[in-house]
């Protein structure tokens, strides 16, 4: 994670130092990746929460039949909880499918963003740069080819290690909950128990 953050933000700040007015423009597109990241990051933990749960409960079902297989044997129940399975793990793949594509809508939604702002808006604005022969600050000369595609590149570079971004979002939030919860364990008084001193 500190690997993507650290090298979306230098590329970042290097294609500010090769030319501001580009840079700018291509930075255009930042608050919108950071919006869907965040959105992909709550749908990926719920999936993660939602699915971990069905799976729980299936284990749990599972485990029940097998430790009193014997009397499931005895009454006939093999088909009941053979059906009573097959409907949660219908609903389990149900549930995973429906979230998955919203998932991939996200993700689709955020690489379109991503890549259209920095490939065709780059490419636009970089040659009509060049071909009004603007005035780059930073290097006291006009835009040139060079000053461009370095500026492209290393804004296709933040792209790309910003989008993964969302996923260790994702596991950091989770981490959060989990030490909630064991903190919340930790913090509980216990019952006294009424029967045995």
């Amino acid at each position: 994670m500190l690997t993507c953050l650290s090298m979306g933000i230098s590329s970042i700040i290097i294609s500010f130092i090769k030319g501001w007015k580009l840079a700018i423009v291509l930075n255009s597109y930042i608050p919108i990746i950071v919006v869907l990241n965040y959105l992909r990051s709550q749908v990926n933990l719920k999936s993660k929460i939602i699915t971990a749960d069905m799976s729980a409960k299936m284990n749990g079902d599972v485990f029940e039949v097998f430790e009193n297989i014997k009397t499931v044997k005895y009454l006939g129940g093999e088909e009941y909880e053979l059906d009573r399975y097959s409907k949660d793990l219908d609903n389990y793949r149900a549930t995973s499918i429906r979230l998955q594509k919203k998932m991939a809508l996200i993700w689709s939604i955020t690489a379109f963003c991503s890549y259209a702002s920095v490939f065709a808006l780059g490419f636009w604005y970089g040659c009509k740069l060049i071909a009004d022969e603007a005035f780059n600050d930073n290097t006291g000369a006009n835009y040139n080819i060079g000053d461009v595609i370095s500026i492209f590149f290393c804004m296709y570079i933040s792209a790309a290690n910003f989008n993964p971004l969302s996923g260790h979002f994702a596991n950091l939030n989770g981490c959060r909950i989990a030490f909630k919860k064991i903190i919340h364990m930790i913090k509980r008084k216990p019952r006294k128990s009424q029967g045995f001193q």
